[in-house]
């Protein structure tokens, strides 16, 4: 371990050497970062605080039905954690040239294994540990929570409970690589995406949020009593369950029963740390090796007589410079594995939530929980739309690298390379967000709340504008940010400009939902009296949300277009 703390001590020192810069254009960076991460931890916090008070003050569902809700969202965010790290951990890892490098040293192989995940869980997991502070303490303070609850939660809660998706993603990947060499990478591959699939499904079919508030109709008002009796089998020992204890037991003041549930959690994430390095230890090396064979096993032969889908040999009716810059943006991505495994990963928790929203049967008989539930679906569609504009497009001008001087020196307009840039990415987000929109509005028109569907006109039309928005906002900011160093993708999306650039669009989305909050909750009051609504009242919610986004979009690409035309170095 003493030539692990040698390293981890050098890579501290780096870190800090590279931060505290203090020129002029770095200070400008690093005071431009801690203003809009501070906005954003305090639009974070009011944000949880105001959620928190609405939905017990305001719509009365109690405090454990609240705590469910919270269990699963946090089942959510295990599930992201975990998936996230399996492709992220996949680059550290196998793909990274550090590897390669430590690999050739007298160091022992489960060390750059463990020097590898711990580099990979804090550059991954940062950011979200930070913003998980700020949620806890809007909610904690809506229960009066001390200082000790918030450091001690913090340490001994969401820390480990971050840490052990991290350890599950890595065992996973390493069981992965450990078959491909028998059954194939994309066979694996497959069936690990189906696992997943089914799980999600089958939690999402037994933790149906409406089903719950649906129970508690009948029960009020003795919720918690009725609650409190509910069992979900082997759901409950889950660690998303154990926190949403732990909390719950800390809101009622009850810290004697909350801290075993913190404990356990603990106690576990402690043995999987050591089952991890224990199984890195074993067959780290030997699934290393088996990396890298796999990209060249993926690959299809480039044979004389044997043509592809967008071979450059093949014509087509576009015209040539567009044609070619379309098959190299194609070609590109998918020869790249973490590419598209992450694009697949996006698209089946895409279809997961689809599948889940369109299935809700929606029955509620007050207007806030339908109004909090419209607004629940719609921000996280907004939230789906962004994480995909920054994991593909932000990334993509960056991932050019020196080659771009090609481009620059070519006789080729720079509009045009931009247009094809974009082309596929606007094309997909577009689709998938309108798919999202129509999905979550599916419940609300089988219930037959409204004679005709303004909903969906208002939700389609507000989807479309935050796709394009999202769109050439991480375009924009990707190449004002571009250091054309950086050839993994996945490194590239978890940048300090990339998370800027993510951080300013959660402020545009709680700004578009604020907007639409408004006049939203009259037209659910207006549909539970049956009294007439009048949808002239959207219009100004539409202009705000017009003029915003436009001008968001123009300000962005305007950056990006100006920063791609400068010196190229």
């Amino acid at each position: 371990m003493r030539l692990f703390f040698h390293i981890v001590k050098y890579k501290i020192l780096s870190s800090l050497k590279s931060s505290f810069d203090f020129s002029f254009s770095s200070t400008v960076r690093n005071l431009g970062s801690a203003l809009m991460y501070g906005t954003f931890a305090y639009v974070a916090f009011r944000f949880a605080y105001v959620i928190t008070d609405l939905i017990i003050t305001q719509t009365h569902v109690g405090v454990y039905l609240y705590h469910q809700f919270i269990s699963i969202l946090l089942f959510v965010f295990f599930v992201a954690v975990n998936l996230g790290n399996i492709i992220v951990a996949y680059a550290t890892l196998y793909k990274s040239p550090e590897v390669g490098y430590l690999m050739t040293k007298p160091l022992p192989h489960a060390t750059v294994f463990l020097l590898k995940f711990f580099d990979n869980f804090f550059y991954s997991s940062t950011t979200l540990f930070l913003m998980g502070f700020a949620v806890l303490l809007g909610y904690g303070s809506f229960f009066g929570h001390s200082w000790q609850f918030y450091v001690s939660t913090m340490l001994f809660v969401f820390l480990p409970f971050m840490l052990l998706a991290a350890c599950f993603a890595v065992i996973i990947l390493m069981v992965v690589m450990k078959v491909t060499a028998r059954f194939g990478f994309r066979t694996v591959m497959a069936g690990l995406f189906l696992l997943y699939f089914v799980f999600i499904f089958l939690f999402f079919r037994v933790m149906n949020p409406i089903k719950l508030v649906e129970q508690i109709q009948f029960t009020y008002p003795h919720i918690d009593e009725y609650l409190a009796g509910l069992s979900f089998g082997f759901l409950d020992y889950l660690p998303n369950a154990l926190v949403a204890r732990y909390l719950y037991y800390s809101a009622l003041q009850n810290f004697e029963y909350a801290i075993p549930y913190g404990g356990v959690l603990f106690s576990f994430t402690v043995i999987m740390v050591l089952v991890l390095y224990s199984i890195g230890k074993k067959y780290y090396y030997k699934s290393w090796l088996v990396s890298l064979a796999i990209q060249p096993s993926t690959r299809p032969l480039y044979g004389r007589k044997r043509y592809q889908w967008f071979d450059f040999r093949r014509n087509s009716v576009l015209q040539q410079q567009t044609e070619v810059l379309l098959k190299k943006e194609f070609l590109l991505f998918f020869r790249e594995p973490s590419q598209w495994i992450h694009a697949l990963v996006m698209i089946v928790l895409v279809g997961i939530f689809v599948i889940s929203t369109s299935q809700l049967n929606l029955s509620l008989k007050a207007p806030t929980m339908q109004l909090l539930t419209y607004m629940s679906l719609f921000a996280f569609s907004g939230f789906m739309v962004t994480s995909l504009a920054l994991r593909f497009i932000f990334p993509t001008v960056e991932l050019e690298g020196k080659a771009l001087w090609t481009i620059r020196t070519a006789p080729l307009h720079m509009r045009k390379w931009v247009v094809v840039k974009l082309l596929y990415w606007i094309i997909f987000i577009i689709a998938i967000g309108e798919l999202i929109a129509v999905a979550t509005h599916i419940p609300f028109l089988r219930a037959r709340l409204e004679p005709q569907p303004l909903l969906l006109w208002i939700g389609t039309f507000t989807t479309f504008w935050v796709a394009v928005t999202a769109v050439f906002t991480h375009f924009g900011f990707g190449a004002y940010f571009a250091r054309y160093t950086e050839k993994n993708p996945i490194r590239a999306a978890s940048t300090q400009g990339a998370t800027l650039t993510f951080l300013g669009m959660m402020l545009y989305l709680i700004a578009i939902v604020l907007t639409v909050l408004i006049p939203l909750s009259g037209y659910f009051q207006a549909l539970y009296r049956k009294h007439l609504f009048d949808p002239v009242l959207f219009i100004n919610t539409i202009i705000i949300v017009v003029v915003l986004s436009f001008g968001m979009s123009i300000g962005s690409f305007c950056i990006g277009y100006r920063a791609l035309r400068r010196d190229f170095v």
